[in-house]
C-alpha cells in the first residue's frame, strides 16, 4: 500500500480511516492487509501517528470484520455460499476454507487467520454452522490480535530503525524459506507413507 494514499485517507478522515480500511478489507479492497497494518505501524515508528491511537483503531478493525463475516454466515449464509461458489474468484477460497474446517475443526479459525483470501471465510462459514459466538470471538480475536501485533510492530521497528529493518526483512524471507522446506519435505514424507501403506 502506498503511504501517500494512507496519509490521504488519515487527512480526510482521522484515525476512523484505519478501522475503515481494515473493516472494509473484507469486501474485496485490493489492499491485504498485512500491508495496511504493516503501513501504519511504520508510520506510528517515525512519529507521524500516534501508536497507541493507531493500534486500538486498527484492531477494532479487524474485530470488525471477522464480526461481520461470523455474522452474515448466520443471517444469509446459504445464499451468499451459493453466490460465493459461482465466482471464480472466491470458488477457491471457499473450498480452501472448507478443508481447514474438516481438517482443524475448530482451531481452523487460529490456521486460516494467517492465510490471505481464505481467513475472512471460515468465520463466515461457523457463523452459518452456527458456532457459539463466545468460541467464535475467543478463537479469533485472539488470533487477529496475535496476528496484528507481528505487523504492526514489525512495521513501527521499520520506521525506527530502516537499517534494522533490511535485516529483518531477510531473516523473514530465510524464515519462511525455512519453514517452506520442512512443510514440503513434510509432505513428501507422508505421500511415501501412504503409497507403502496402499
Amino acid at each position: 500500500m502506498e503511504l501517500d494514499g494512507l496519509l490521504e485517507v488519515l487527512n480526510e478522515l482521522g484515525y476512523v480511516g484505519i478501522f475503515l480500511w481494515l473493516w472494509l478489507g473484507m469486501l474485496g479492497i485490493p489492499i491485504p492487509n498485512e500491508a495496511i497494518v504493516t503501513s501504519i505501524g511504520y508510520l506510528s515508528g517515525t512519529q507521524i501517528l500516534q501508536a497507541d491511537k493507531v493500534f486500538v483503531m486498527g484492531y477494532l478493525g479487524i474485530v470488525a470484520s471477522l464480526t461481520t463475516s461470523y455474522l452474515l454466515g448466520r443471517v444469509i449464509g446459504k445464499t451468499l455460499v451459493n453466490y460465493f461458489s459461482k465466482k471464480r474468484g472466491t470458488k477457491s477460497s471457499i473450498r480452501k476454507a472448507v478443508y481447514l474446517i474438516k481438517k482443524y475443526h475448530v482451531y481452523s479459525l487460529v490456521v486460516s487467520y494467517f492465510i490471505p483470501g481464505v481467513r475472512i471465510f471460515v468465520p463466515f462459514l461457523y457463523g452459518m454452522m452456527r458456532l457459539s459466538y463466545v468460541r467464535f470471538a475467543v478463537l479469533s480475536y485472539t488470533t487477529a490480535l496475535l496476528w496484528f501485533c507481528l505487523f504492526f510492530f514489525f512495521g513501527m521497528i521499520t520506521g525506527k530503525n530502516e537499517d534494522l529493518s533490511i535485516l529483518m526483512i531477510i531473516a523473514v524471507i530465510v524464515s519462511i524459506s525455512i519453514i517452506t522446506m520442512i512443510f514440503n519435505s513434510h509432505k513428501k514424507k507422508k505421500r511415501v507413507e501412504e503409497s507403502f501403506h496402499s
